[in-house]
């Protein structure tokens, strides 16, 4: 993947972070699995088969965590260069007190930005989201790599619905 990163003239905040997060989460998974797969514990296999089970369930919260963090600062990086697109999909409206609760710019900013990251993820098909967030960025993916995708999608998709 990093090879991938260093062949863009300018990859974006989003994607950078993306992968360090990734890449992070990768070495402390690998690091838990090695040191529970050691002989050195005494035969509980129990305790080791539960402590994996755990670890892989972790991998597959923060894996979720990272997808929805990474979307959500596309989202914001989409709206700070163009942000009528993301309003036009926003569908709601700010009451003046609500502009003010808000307190300032950047807040309602954040706000729209949110109310339209909550109605992507109420999308109940994981192709259906992807497509439109394919189509909201004018971004091109393979059909091969995008059907290999979905299952991690689908996984994603059975976790939150």
């Amino acid at each position: 993947m990093i090879e991938a990163i260093n062949k863009l003239q300018r990859p974006s905040m989003s994607l950078v972070r993306m992968y360090s997060r990734l890449h992070t989460t990768r070495e402390h998974l690998k690091t838990v699995d090695e040191a529970l797969r050691r002989d050195k514990r005494d035969g509980n296999k129990a305790l080791i088969n539960h402590a994996l089970t755990r670890n892989c369930e972790l991998a597959l919260q923060l894996l979720y965590t990272h997808l929805n963090e990474f979307l959500k600062s596309i989202l914001s990086e989409m709206f700070k260069h163009k942000p009528l697109q993301i309003v036009d999909k926003a569908q709601g409206s700010l009451k003046f007190h609500e502009i003010l609760n808000l307190g300032s710019y950047d807040a309602v900013c954040d706000h729209i930005v949110d109310k339209v990251f909550r109605k992507l993820q109420n999308e109940r098909s994981a192709r259906n989201l992807v497509t439109k967030i394919l189509d909201g960025t004018h971004a091109t993916i393979s059909g091969e790599t995008l059907d290999d995708a979905m299952f991690y999608m689908e996984i994603r998709h059975l976790i939150v619905h």
